[in-house]
């Protein structure tokens, strides 16, 4: 996230039974991951620090289960490292999100 936002308005609405992956942005005005972590401690979020976006997916990604939803973001400075970094189809993501939907929702 980068410095100027509402950040803890934003993570005092994200899900407190989740596993965090925080990482910093590459522009100037980002805040570390290390910041990060410790204002999202004190909203009931818990996770470990990276050092850039690739490091982050890598770890999310080496340690998700088969059913986990892994989602990337933040800032588009964040999601714009996230696809520099990584290919992946865009089908293949939406029919995950639908997958995660209708979990969430029992929608059969």
């Amino acid at each position: 996230m980068v410095n100027d936002k509402d950040i803890s308005g934003v993570l005092s609405m994200l899900p407190k039974n989740a596993t965090y992956y925080f990482t910093k942005a590459s522009v100037k005005r980002a805040l570390s991951e290390k910041e990060l972590q410790s204002l999202a401690m004190q909203s009931g979020l818990h996770g470990d620090t990276y050092p850039d976006v690739e490091t982050a997916v890598t770890a999310a990604k080496e340690k998700a289960n088969k059913n986990d939803f892994i989602f990337v973001g933040g800032s588009s400075f964040i999601v714009d490292g996230f696809i520099k970094n990584f290919t992946f189809s865009p089908f293949t993501f939406i029919e995950k999100v639908w997958e995660y939907r209708r979990k969430s929702f029992y929608l059969h």
